[in-house]
């Protein structure tokens, strides 16, 4: 999806087995989107990984009362996306 907005749909019509998106998007950023799929019971325990460029610690901060299943700094490596990916998979 190009934006949280579509892919807050995408999520609902598709129900994946995981979900990774970019943290800063308009018009609705990742935390949003994030809130959004954590509000709906259909979507609720979808993991979610959540991907930002953003280095600020009180950004990762925040992202933990936000109920992401990881929190990851850009650039990422394949091996670590690889690892989140699987830590998370069989929690679905």
């Amino acid at each position: 999806a190009d934006d949280g907005a579509s892919g807050l749909r995408e999520a609902k019509a598709q129900l994946p087995d995981l979900i990774i998106c970019d943290y800063l998007m308009t018009p609705m950023d990742g935390y949003e989107m994030l809130l959004a799929l954590r509000g709906e019971p259909a979507t609720a325990e979808i993991p979610f990984i959540l991907m930002t460029g953003e280095a600020e610690r009180a950004g990762l901060r925040h992202s933990e009362n936000k109920g992401e299943d990881e929190f990851l700094e850009k650039p990422v490596s394949a091996s670590e996306l690889l690892r989140a990916v699987e830590a998370r998979l069989p929690k679905k």
